[in-house]
């Protein structure tokens, strides 16, 4: 719970700074987000990885050690991966079907005769 608490609190500003008054606001508010998301995500496997390797050293005449710094090491090049392939492919989708900055007009209509 404290956890949530204090996360809460350090995404607190961007909620209050948002200043959201359209979609267009809201769909960019939502990419920084997710973006801020996926580097933290990222940095995490970077960390776990390195735990890992760090642990697979430190136990060199241990079996089972190595076997836990081992799957720490493997578990986080698949998060790295996976990461990575999911940035990719969010970005080929906002790129390609996304939102683009130019305001939406209507359609004008005819004017009849009088």
């Amino acid at each position: 719970m404290k956890k949530v608490i204090a996360l809460g609190l350090a995404l607190a500003p961007s909620f209050a700074f948002a200043a959201i008054t359209d979609v267009n606001s809201i769909l960019s508010f939502a990419m920084s987000l997710l973006n801020s998301a996926t580097v933290l995500i990222m940095a995490a496997a970077v960390v776990w990885f390195l735990i890992g390797v760090f642990q697979f050293i430190k136990a060199a005449g241990d079996a089972a050690g190595k076997s836990e710094g081992r799957n720490k090491i493997i578990y986080g090049i698949v998060g790295l991966a996976v990461m990575a392939s999911v940035y990719g492919l969010v970005n080929i989708l906002v790129n390609t079907v996304g939102p683009d900055n130019r305001p939406i007009t209507p359609p004008s209509l005819p004017i009849l005769p009088r």
